[in-house]
């Protein structure tokens, strides 16, 4: 068969396939946020291990390669690379501990959207700035994932503080 005639016969073939009703999509939809949503809540367990463990390069990896996170009162930090580097100098400070709680997930395909909280603790460590005190912190994210060769990844993360700004 000739290249054409096999475009076409595609072409005819997709053409004629009937279009996912609501319903359809909603069903599906729900199904993929379920498996995504625990698969989501795995790597954001990992996340906070690897946080702990003071692994900048095992935090960085459970992003894509074009993620980009958008820290509060800092400029957004954009690739992998950069990801890891960015993570290596707060975790070259001290000991931290991250609870990430994921609120809902939406999935549909290869992009989920994730909405949670997160607690955070912070003791500085020898090596941190003798200015530098412990910390806590509760917030909440938001998360978008990509789910690349069968594992989701970051792709963009935001989060801020519940807490108010400290008072000069």
């Amino acid at each position: 068969m000739k290249p054409t005639r096999l475009i076409m016969a595609v072409m005819a073939i997709t053409a004629c396939q009937k279009a996912e009703t609501p319903e359809q999509a909603a069903a599906r939809m729900e199904q993929e946020s379920a498996a995504a949503r625990t698969a989501i809540e795995a790597q954001n367990a990992r996340y906070g291990a690897f946080m702990a463990a003071g692994q900048s390069d095992s935090v960085a990896s459970l992003h894509t390669e074009d993620s980009e996170i958008l820290p509060p009162h800092e400029r957004a930090v954009s690739g992998r690379a950069n990801i890891a580097t960015y993570m290596a100098g707060g975790l070259a400070q001290g000991t931290f501990a991250l609870t990430l709680t994921s609120q809902s997930v939406m999935a549909d395909g290869a992009d989920a959207f994730e909405r949670g909280t997160y607690t955070f603790s912070f003791t500085p460590g020898p090596s941190a700035p003798k200015e530098m005190t412990a910390m806590a912190d509760t917030g909440k994210y938001i998360a978008h994932w990509r789910k690349q060769d069968g594992q989701w990844l970051i792709a963009h993360d935001i989060w801020n503080s519940d807490l108010p700004l400290p008072q000069p």
